[in-house]
């Protein structure tokens, strides 16, 4: 899944995320101006982190967080415009930044802004699945619940189909 971001300066394009992930994509002015490019340098850095029980859903800031530059993005190529950020914790959101490294520092741009997420971590599968009392027309089936994850429990979705013997 991906969420487009709107920026005032279109310089990011998309970003897609999972569990402890995200893929960035940029787009770059066309007009180098005097920035004999070096490498692309993206930093993150945690924002909110979320929590969520039963019945119960909250983020919280999480004030004071350094900048963490990402070494696997230093592309050294201008037109590599992508990344994955890996590592990061879960249900979470992270203020990202960008520019572009030139030859010379004094002519390198601002850093441009922008937000990403990580999923909650999802629940497992169920295990110890048993089917007890068949009848013709009835069963009693038990399970145990697989490991929590960041789920908000809401209901269990048990799904039986018809088995045709000899088809």
């Amino acid at each position: 899944r991906c969420t487009f971001e709107e920026m005032e300066d279109q310089e990011f394009d998309q970003v897609c995320m999972d569990h402890t992930s995200f893929v960035l994509s940029w787009s770059y002015p066309e007009d180098p101006k005097d920035c004999r490019f070096r490498n692309w340098s993206i930093e993150v850095r945690l924002d909110q982190k979320c929590f969520a029980r039963k019945n119960f859903f909250r983020c919280n800031d999480v004030p004071n967080q350094d900048w963490v530059y990402v070494p696997e993005c230093a592309n050294t190529r201008r037109e590599q415009t992508s990344c994955t950020v890996r590592g990061l914790t879960t249900y979470a959101f992270y203020d990202v930044r960008i520019r572009e490294r030139c030859s010379d520092p004094t002519a390198e741009a601002d850093f441009v802004n922008t937000t990403a997420e990580t999923y909650p971590q999802p629940a497992g599968t169920p295990e110890n699945v048993t089917i007890t009392s068949p009848t013709p027309f009835s069963f009693h089936l038990t399970w145990d619940p697989g490991a929590e994850g960041e789920c908000v429990y809401s209901y269990w979705d048990v799904q039986v189909r018809e088995r045709r013997v000899g088809s």
